[in-house]
């Protein structure tokens, strides 16, 4: 089969999408942990479906709640709103919002339960001119029903890179996460990203590890301008 977003103009999703966040510092006998955790109820509709597959989407964040080491913190309660243009593969092509993980972006050929494929990205790092590279692997574990809807279940794993960040630091990046996506309404059901990352200098180590789950939560053809995407490898 061919996975594809099948998104219709006017189509209106509701997500929720929770981010939880764990920083860890250490040397010798010190030790600092913070936690954090940030609910979203987000609204993705579809402004225009082009004839060369392309999606125009508006993603607006509806509300948020962050604590912070287990107590609610104040934050600015203003509706966000973020335009992005997607291809029906998933891939992101603009947007105008910060850019997070988003689910996997699917080949453009038949793909079978096993199959593997991957993708590269580079990041900026200002010690070396180069980047450094990211390598995802995506593997198409199979059909699994998820909340009742039939899915392609997608296995995320981001190899682990360690660079040099600066004179003697060094940092590790590494990452996975799960995808089931509906193959048949040609949507996404549930994303889960898990990343980290861990510095280090001489004996002291900041490890801040960080997880963005997002779940579908219904649909409606009311709103006539949307988002089937957002946070996951």
């Amino acid at each position: 089969m061919i996975l594809k977003y099948k998104l219709k103009k006017g189509q209106s999703s509701k997500y929720t999408t929770t981010v939880q966040s764990l920083r860890e510092a250490k040397e010798g006998k010190y030790y600092e942990k913070v936690e954090s955790k940030i609910e979203m109820t987000m609204t993705q509709n579809v402004i225009e479906v082009h004839s060369n597959g392309i999606i125009d989407l508006k993603v607006s964040i509806d509300s948020s709640i962050l604590w912070k080491n287990g107590e609610e913190v104040a934050i600015n309660k203003k509706d966000k709103i973020f335009i992005m243009k997607m291809a029906d593969n998933g891939e992101v092509i603009t947007t105008s919002g910060t850019e997070t993980q988003s689910p996997p972006a699917f080949p453009n050929r038949e793909i079978n339960p096993g199959d593997i494929w991957t993708s590269e990205k580079e990041i900026s790092i200002p010690s070396q001119p180069e980047g450094i590279i990211l390598k995802t692997t995506y593997k198409f574990e199979g059909f699994e029903k998820f909340t009742n809807v039939e899915c392609a279940k997608i296995i995320v794993n981001t190899e682990e890179v360690n660079f040099n960040l600066d004179e003697g630091v060094t940092q590790t990046i590494g990452g996975n996460g799960i995808t089931y996506f509906a193959y048949g309404e040609g949507k996404l059901i549930k994303s889960e990203v898990n990343t980290y990352t861990r510095t280090s200098l001489s004996e002291a180590e900041i490890k801040v590890t960080t997880q963005v789950i997002v779940n579908h939560h219904g649909e409606s053809m009311e709103n006539p301008i949307g988002n089937d995407f957002l946070f996951a490898l």
